[in-house]
C-alpha cells in the first residue's frame, strides 16, 4: 500500500465530470479517478471545512459509527476491474480490524471526515498512474494530459 493525498478535485464545466488527483506520498505518481457530481461537492466540503446546517450522508455515516464507538482506521483503494475502481473502509470494532467495501468517493470522503490516511494499492498505482518528470516545474503536463481525455 502507498499513501496518498488530494492534490486536486477538477471539473470539466460543460459535463460537470469531476476528477479527484490523488498524488503519492514523496513521489512524482499521480491517480486520476472520476466522481459523481454530489460526491465531489462532499469531498469539497469536508476538505475546506464548510458548515453546513444538516448532516451529509458521509457525517450521519461518520456520526453513527462515532456513536457505537466504531472508529476508522484508514482506507484503502485496493483494486480496478473493468475501469471500476474498488476500495475498503478498514475500522476497529471490538478491539478488532474489520473492513467494507466502499466506492472510493465514499472512502475518500469518509477518510478526510476522519482524519485518516488513503492508501492505494501498489499494483493500482502501477497500471493507472500518471507520472510526472521530476525536472517538471509545474503540472503542465499532467493538465494536458487531463485535457486530452475524453470523459463523455
Amino acid at each position: 500500500m502507498k499513501k496518498v493525498e488530494i492534490n486536486s478535485i477538477r471539473a470539466n464545466i460543460i459535463n460537470n465530470q469531476r476528477v479527484i488527483i490523488l498524488r503519492e506520498i514523496d513521489s512524482n505518481r499521480y491517480l486520476p479517478l472520476w466522481v459523481g457530481e454530489f460526491e465531489s461537492e462532499s469531498i469539497v466540503v469536508a476538505l475546506q471545512n464548510i458548515e453546513i446546517s444538516r448532516p451529509l450522508t458521509h457525517d450521519l455515516f461518520i456520526n453513527l459509527l462515532n456513536k457505537e464507538s466504531i472508529f476508522v482506521k484508514f482506507i484503502e483503494i485496493h483494486k480496478i476491474e473493468n475501469d471500476t475502481f474498488y476500495s475498503r473502509i478498514y475500522y476497529d470494532s471490538n478491539e478488532k480490524e474489520q473492513f467494507i467495501d466502499s466506492r472510493p468517493s465514499d472512502a475518500i470522503a469518509i477518510a478526510i471526515r476522519s482524519n485518516v490516511d488513503i492508501y492505494v494499492a501498489e499494483e493500482v498505482l502501477e497500471k493507472n498512474c500518471v507520472v510526472i518528470d521530476d525536472n517538471s516545474t509545474n503540472l503542465s503536463i499532467f493538465e494536458d494530459f487531463i485535457e486530452s481525455l475524453d470523459i463523455d
